[in-house]
């Protein structure tokens, strides 16, 4: 659409310069605008530009009107060449005339602004108040909202969303009885953040976390499931904050419950798993960085400084874990055997982190998680990597064969920390 705003825009503009014939109706620009159309639009607009001829038109109203002063005190002159160009009459009635037809081509330009960009504060109120309407039809109901995420995906609107107090809305959504609904108000909710700290900040002010959390934990629509695990990873990255509403919402209890549960999608386990890795990933960053920061340090205001508090916010992550950290072995064990590759990936890639992390319990015997275990788990995996490696596909790709080699290179490592 921005596309299609800016085309028309170049076309009206060119068309005020040359004043060679009208500009294409609203209504024409809009209902024909296939590439084609809109590539002969830029082409006719580029064409037909003529930036002096614009600057001595500019410079004749002037002139007809009384003139400016320059810096240097002379009144503006029109160019040498001027005369060539078709000027307006000097007259007064001349004048009129052209001040007239300018100001018809602005309106009519102003015109075309207000249809291909409307106010997107009350398209994104329009959108909300659709999906709120319980009359209308569910599929209506669920376009609302996928066009008010369509809408939040840009930052600045994501913001004025915020501004206007509409998030809540949307957050009573994911309560709804309809998993189209909430499965699109989840979607709303992770572009929404889109990594961005202020709006992270804001839905864990307005609690949003512990409805997905609960989402994630058992519904029975995997893809409701699937947009609540992308909406938690996007409001916990990079935000301890959010991870520690993550963590008091049992999180982690959940996640072992999505990961373990018989049958579950092997969506839903994947993405899982991903959340889990990047979780643990980030509490071990944080826990790095402050074990290299002075435990006196301080902000300009007297507090602990940031890195000491991200720590702190990461170390109840990383209690939470602890705390379910059997239940995370064994599912991540039963990973380990699927038979689907990109899950024994990710899988070892969790597995990895919860071993570098320190929160995984090393029983030498006894208990449904042991070392033992995972040896044998791992065995068998690097066993696969081998075979994989040693017989390639002929339609293997080089980034594939590349991504295996690294998978290899981790069950290797993790044989050899719990060895």
């Amino acid at each position: 659409m921005q596309r299609v705003a800016s085309l028309v825009v170049l076309v009206a503009l060119a068309s005020a310069v040359t004043g060679e014939q009208d500009p294409p109706a609203i209504e024409d620009v809009i209902n024909d605008a296939d590439p084609q159309t809109l590539s002969q639009m830029l082409q006719w607009s580029l064409n037909n530009q003529d930036l002096d001829a614009l600057h001595a038109r500019a410079e004749a109203v002037r002139a007809a009107s009384g003139g400016t002063l320059s810096a240097e005190g002379n009144q503006n002159e029109l160019p040498a060449d001027a005369s060539a160009l078709p000027l307006p009459t000097m007259g007064a009635a001349g004048s009129a005339q052209s001040l007239s037809d300018l100001q018809k081509r602005v309106s009519h330009l102003s015109e075309l602004s207000a249809a291909l960009m409307p106010d997107q504060v009350t398209l994104m109120r329009e959108a909300l108040t659709l999906a709120n309407n319980e009359t209308a039809e569910l599929e209506d109901r669920e376009i609302g909202l996928l066009n008010l995420q369509e809408l939040v995906s840009d930052v600045d609107n994501a913001r004025d969303m915020k501004a206007i107090g509409e998030y809540p809305a949307v957050i009573a959504h994911l309560l709804s009885s309809e998993p189209i609904l909430q499965a699109a108000a989840a979607w709303i909710l992770g572009s929404a953040v889109s990594n961005h700290r202020e709006m992270q900040l804001h839905l864990v002010e307005l609690e949003a976390l512990p409805p997905l959390v609960a989402i994630m934990r058992s519904h029975p629509s995997p893809a409701l499931r699937t947009k609540a695990l992308y909406a938690l990873g996007t409001m916990t990255r990079n935000c301890a904050e959010a991870q520690v509403q993550f963590a008091a919402a049992d999180g982690m209890g959940a996640l072992v419950a999505a990961i373990s549960e018989a049958g579950a999608p092997p969506g839903v386990v994947r993405k899982s798993l991903a959340l889990l890795t990047d979780l643990l990933q980030e509490a071990l960053h944080a826990k790095e960085a402050a074990d290299g920061a002075d435990e006196s340090e301080m902000d300009a205001s007297g507090s602990p400084s940031g890195t000491l508090v991200q720590n702190e916010l990461a170390e109840q992550l990383m209690t939470a874990t602890a705390h379910n950290a059997s239940g995370l072995c064994d599912a991540i064990l039963a990973c380990l055997r699927a038979e689907d590759r990109d899950t024994v990936e990710k899988a070892v890639q969790a597995m990895l982190r919860l071993v570098r992390t320190g929160v995984l319990v090393k029983r030498q015997s006894g208990g449904a998680c042991n070392v033992g275990d995972i040896r044998k788990e791992l065995a068998s995996a690097q066993k696969r990597c081998v075979e994989a490696l040693s017989q390639p596909s002929a339609d293997a790709e080089d980034e594939i064969t590349e991504l295996l080699t690294e998978d290899c290179a981790a069950v290797d490592e993790l044989l050899i920390m719990v060895s």
